[in-house]
């Protein structure tokens, strides 16, 4: 009746890098907001990739603002880690 969804369409010259800036200024707004949309532009931009058999444009602008969203919070958790907040307490 409704049959199937409708296929993507990707181009040659799709460029992610429009989407890692978006990506980038969601993280000033929110962390989990930026993350969630920086995940799903690399997603997309997986999909692009097995597509049209490259890597497209931009692609590894979304990995540099996922890695560097993600090293200030590896960061905070390794020297929290390190004093001892996550509950091992020394007598």
């Amino acid at each position: 009746m409704y049959g199937a969804p409708p296929q993507p369409v990707y181009f040659r010259n799709m460029s992610f890098t429009g989407k890692a800036v978006v990506a980038f200024l969601l993280y000033w707004l929110g962390y989990v907001p930026g993350l969630i949309f920086n995940i799903m532009f690399l997603n997309e931009a997986n999909n692009v990739k097995k597509e049209i058999g490259r890597t497209p444009e931009g692609m590894g602008c979304l990995w540099a603002t996922l890695i560097a969203s993600l090293a200030p919070l590896v960061l905070f958790l390794t020297i929290c880690a390190s004093l001892g907040v996550f509950g091992a307490s020394q007598h």
